[in-house]
């Protein structure tokens, strides 16, 4: 039973709004549950970086959102957590009910407590004012808001009107938590205030229920209710309490399971399909529902879920009629109805005296749903016309069908699509299945178990079937999911005792037409983790007419996931099962040409971007990163399997290409094992040759990640090939990155040595434009030993090389790193001279990466020099460069800058 809401839970929400010189809020309500958790209304916190406060018993507390809704009525609900270290109360739980709406009643004993705008007071002898709590009483109606989920909180008094704008005097109420005193229950909350009325006049709250929770937050609702402490928001209290009638007499049920005790998962589904039914009801319709989803979703076990949680609506019969899936033909309708009758009370004379007479057998059937209100589940039937035969007409009654298709052409059926557990929801039904204590002790191993099984409810219940039985009890849970890992075998130890996943998914593959199959069996060859039309046609061999066609087929079987626009998704166990199909029937060759096929086409796409994501030194365009953002787990995952198939041509070529925008985003960990995968392609390869460029890039991510063991042996390797191969250049490459190497390890002589060997090589083959180059890395060198003169001498002399060869990218190499000497000169405006020269460059050719480096140099140059104010302006310039380009690394250490500045402004 729910104890009572204490006075100090209720909170003021203030959000405080952009613009003006004076700080102005939006003020709402809210209540302090679990903790320092705050229950508002989504609206009220809505808005970009908006700073969000906690007012409670007069104090204010900083506060951030952990989740939040939309702002339509239906899903203005938000989560935020009071992060202020000096708030060290700790609320206790609060109790939530759900409203019980299969019979229409008034719920008295209704309260809600806000801070609504008539509610402010100017505090005596000063011009403040002071909003202060409201706390008001009344009722809610259990049948109204069927259709928009809502609640009406119909307020016992009228309230006082706003002023002469005439807007609604509630402003502010909400977020108030609407709390309901259950003579049974106790104290619980139901809702929260969204919506008020504008006028003056008798008051009706608009109420977001706290089951819609679900609907408004999505996927991080399992987070939400954990944080809450609910576990099964599906089993809330209902209320009134006094709204459960007895059952005049027990129900006619066939086939119906009994419930699940561990039922937990699709908590928003299971709301969905209430409404659903609730709601047709009210109207005096006959609800159809069409539950579907993939093999294993747990669409039977939902349906049979709500048949008893709905048991007192359906108090006549509550029938399934189990089709397997099978086209059902003139027989088995008969069968299945004949059986149904039976149970019903029909004698066996009279089922015998219409067996032969279809039509008769029909109306003898719905006759007997029709005297009462009925729940049939047609479970699992292969089309619409299967379902229509066992429909009862009578008001009042209700189909629900569970499919592995869609079935959109039962005329006003409303669709529930499951999908998958999630993270959250998997972990909670294993450890329904194992026990709290058994997964606690192993979260990694868990979490490798459930990824494993893709949030697939039948998966899970068969691993935890096998890790509660004797010959897996003992079993420490780490090598249960490496027994998992094993692709080759995970379908094989997911079936038990006459369930499987293996057969439930065999069932939908075998309704698929001849050439859906095909198509179905091919794209389980490939290894990526979604796919878009244009690969699907390509390695599968298909046209874009019969693609469109194959792929809408297998969407409306779940066989394949629509993720967005052109992109697909097939789930893992689905597809070793079709992996598992193509090997057994496609031809050996007919496999391998569609993966090769899918290599070459991301072999081919990443050629294609080639000029835009590898130009050296420059940003790659916005068009190829996005291209990269949206391939890249494909990408990877293919040089991984033309790494296993030792196709290295495509290891080689899409490790060269992965690198610029990896080593744009700063991610060199990463591209370092592309690249020694790219190291192995080119010499197993036998084209060693190409393997020295990437030799440089692996010792340079090495470096940059701060792994420079073996740098040294990489950069000796990639000499001893351009050595060989008698490339000049590539040794004076080379021989310039192991002088940075050598300066980044402190060893500066060793740093000028190499410098001044590729000096003398340009001096020899009279390279000026090479050796202006050169002057930056030097001047590099010589203010990391602190010789600011050699520097400024070195930066002149590179300005005059660059100078005679009229190269204005070289005059403004030339200009930017003499600026860099004569700043650590001191010769500030000589320093901003320079560099602005150098940014004007940048600017003419629209090199955004090159302008906003001169800004941010800029900017140091000014706080070097003392003028704080220009200094913070180039910084902010070049943050708003680098926010347009979305140069990320850039974005973050300009942030570092200028809360550097500010928090440590320079002397004058």
């Amino acid at each position: 039973m729910g104890g009572p809401v204490a006075a100090e839970q209720i909170v003021e929400v203030l959000a405080e709004q952009a613009g003006g010189r004076q700080v102005e809020y939006r003020k709402g309500s809210g209540l302090l549950v679990s903790g320092a958790l705050v229950l508002t209304a989504a609206h009220n916190v809505s808005g970009r970086d908006a700073r969000l406060t906690v007012r409670s018993a007069g104090i204010e507390y900083s506060a951030a959102v952990v989740a939040a809704g939309g702002e339509s009525a239906d899903t203005d609900i938000a989560v935020l957590e009071i992060d202020d270290p000096a708030f060290r109360r700790v609320a206790p739980p609060i109790e939530f009910f759900a409203i019980d709406r299969l019979y229409l009643r008034k719920i008295v004993n209704c309260k809600a407590v806000g801070f609504p705008l008539f509610g402010e007071k100017r505090i005596d002898g000063t011009d403040r004012i002071r909003r202060d709590s409201v706390q008001v009483y009344g009722s809610v109606n259990s049948g109204s808001g069927l259709k928009s989920r809502l609640l009406t909180l119909l307020v016992d008094d009228h309230q006082p009107e706003a002023g002469e704008d005439r807007s609604s005097s509630w402003r502010g109420m909400s977020g108030a938590a609407v709390i309901v005193e259950d003579p049974t229950w106790g104290e619980g909350v139901i809702g929260l205030v969204v919506e008020h009325p504008l006028r003056y006049g008798p008051t009706a709250l608009t109420v977001v229920p706290i089951t819609n929770l679900e609907r408004a937050l999505g996927r991080a609702a399992v987070r939400v209710w954990s944080l809450l402490g609910v576990t099964d928001a599906s089993r809330f209290p209902r209320v009134p309490s006094e709204a459960r009638l007895p059952v005049q007499r027990r129900s006619v049920d066939v086939d119906l399971e009994p419930p699940l005790a561990d039922f937990t998962g699709h908590g928003a589904d299971l709301h969905q399909l209430v409404d659903a039914v609730l709601g047709g009801l009210a109207l005096g319709g006959r609800p159809v529902v069409v539950v579907s989803g993939m093999a294993g979703v747990g669409k039977t076990t939902l349906a049979t879920q709500v048949a008893h949680q709905l048991a007192d609506r359906f108090h006549h019969a509550r029938l399934v009629v189990r089709l397997n899936g099978q086209e059902a033909d003139e027989a088995t309708v008969s069968r299945q109805q004949q059986r149904l009758l039976r149970a019903l009370g029909v004698s066996d004379d009279q089922v015998r005296e219409v067996a032969g007479r279809p039509d008769d057998q029909q109306d003898l059937y719905l006759s007997k749903l029709d005297a009462g209100p009925s729940l049939v589940i047609v479970d699992d039937p292969a089309g619409e016309d299967d379902v229509a035969r066992f429909m009862p007409r009578r008001p009042g009654s209700v189909v629900v069908v569970t499919s592995r298709t869609v079935l959109p052409d039962i005329d006003g059926a409303v669709q529930v699509r499951l999908k998958p557990f999630s993270d959250g929801e998997s972990l909670i039904f294993l450890a329904g299945i194992l026990g709290r204590e058994r997964v606690s002790a192993e979260p990694e191993a868990a979490r490798r178990i459930l990824a494993s099984a893709g949030g697939l409810p039948l998966a899970i219940r068969l691993i935890g079937a096998f890790a509660a039985s004797a010959a897996g009890e003992g079993m420490p849970l780490e090598e249960i999911a490496s027994m998992m890992a094993e692709e080759g075998t995970r379908l094989d130890r997911l079936s038990r005792k006459g369930r499987s996943v293996r057969a439930t998914i065999f069932v939908s593959y075998r309704h698929l037409t001849p050439p859906t199959a095909v198509f179905f069996r091919r794209i389980c060859l490939l290894g990526v983790p979604d796919f878009s039309r244009v690969l699907a046609a390509s390695a599968t061999g298909s046209s874009t007419v019969e693609t469109i066609a194959a792929l809408s087929e297998l969407t409306d079987a779940h066989l394949v996931e629509h993720v967005r626009g052109d992109r697909y998704r097939v789930h893992d166990l689905v597809r070793l099962f079709g992996d598992e199909v193509a090997r057994a029937e496609e031809a050996p060759e007919t496999v391998l040409l569609v993966r090769e096929r899918w290599r070459r086409f991301y072999l081919e796409a990443a050629e294609c971007w080639d000029d835009e994501l590898t130009a050296e030194g420059e940003r790659p365009s916005p068009a190829a990163l996005a291209w990269f953002d949206v391939e890249e787990a494909n990408v990877v995952a293919t040089l991984v399997a033309a790494s296993a198939a030792q196709d290295w041509e495509v290891v080689y070529g899409l490790a060269v290409r992965l690198r610029p925008p990896l080593a744009y985003r700063g991610r060199f960990r990463e591209y370092a094992e592309i690249a020694s995968a790219g190291i192995e392609a080119a010499e197993r390869g036998r084209f060693a040759d190409r393997a020295l460029g990437m030799l440089v890039h692996l010792a340079e991510a090495r470096r940059y990640s701060d792994r420079t063991d073996g740098v040294d042996e990489l950069y000796e390797r990639a000499e001893a090939l351009a050595t060989a191969a008698g490339d000049v250049d590539k040794q004076t490459w080379i021989g310039v990155h192991r002088g940075i190497f050598a300066m980044e390890q402190g060893q500066l002589g060793v740093t000028m040595g190499h410098y001044d060997r590729v000096d003398e090589s340009y001096r020899e083959r009279s390279d000026d434009g090479a050796r202006v180059w050169l002057s930056g890395h030097y001047i590099d060198a010589h203010l990391t030993l602190g010789q600011p003169a050699p520097a400024v001498e070195r930066g002149e002399l590179a300005l005059d090389l660059s100078l005679r060869l009229d190269d204005p990218d070289s005059v403004a190499w030339a200009h930017k790193h003499l600026a860099r000497a004569l700043q650590a000169a001191g010769r500030y405006p000589e320093a901003i001279d320079h560099m602005t020269r150098s940014m004007e460059r940048a600017e003419q050719t629209g090199d955004v990466g090159a302008r906003v480096d001169c800004l941010r140099r800029l900017g140091w140059i000014a706080r070097d020099a003392g003028d704080l104010e220009a200094a913070e302006d180039y910084l902010e310039q070049a943050l708003q460069g680098a926010e347009a380009a979305d140069i990320q690394f850039l974005i973050e250490e300009l942030g570092v800058d200028l809360r550097d500045l500010r928090a440590h402004p320079p002397r004058r």
